[in-house]
């Protein structure tokens, strides 16, 4: 009989064909994460001010209850999609590093409470992933045909 100690450690461990599966796709494929670069804060802004049918300045300083709530959920996907520090986001929006993480937390509850909205966020947050891709293609493919 399998003691609940063997069967634990049993299934933290992935099989190796995983593993092997993995490790071929990742040397195939590249690491792709260090070769890609970071998302862009203000490509995040705008896309999410598009989707939203605002523009990024409506949506920085407007205090009506749909731009704070775009502005809430871009913050949100800006700390989550690029690099970029509370701080630097802040700057964008001219607020506070305080407001900042009120913000993400206000937008957090809002997806917790609400999950067409959280579904929305994570469908918007992958047409980001893929226009950035589109993005860096064009931007490869347009930089290959002015030095050829």
């Amino acid at each position: 009989m399998i003691t609940r100690t063997e069967r634990h450690s049993r299934s933290s461990v992935p099989p190796p064909h995983e593993r092997e599966w993995a490790t071929s796709f990742m040397h195939r494929r590249g690491s792709g994460v260090a070769e890609r670069p970071a998302l862009s804060l203000m490509f995040v802004l705008e896309h999410v001010a598009v989707a939203q049918g605002l523009s990024f300045e409506q949506m920085r300083s407007n205090r009506h209850y749909q731009c704070v709530r775009a502005k809430h959920l871009a913050i949100y996907l800006a700390r989550k999609c690029t690099p970029e520090s509370l701080n630097t986001i802040a700057r964008a929006f001219g607020m506070s590093r305080g407001a900042m993480a009120r913000a993400i937390n206000s937008a957090e509850r809002q997806m917790a409470a609400d999950v067409a909205l959280s579904e929305r966020v994570a469908a918007l947050q992958q047409l980001i992933f893929e226009s950035w891709t589109d993005y860096l293609a064009t931007a490869t493919v347009s930089s290959h045909e002015r030095g050829a």
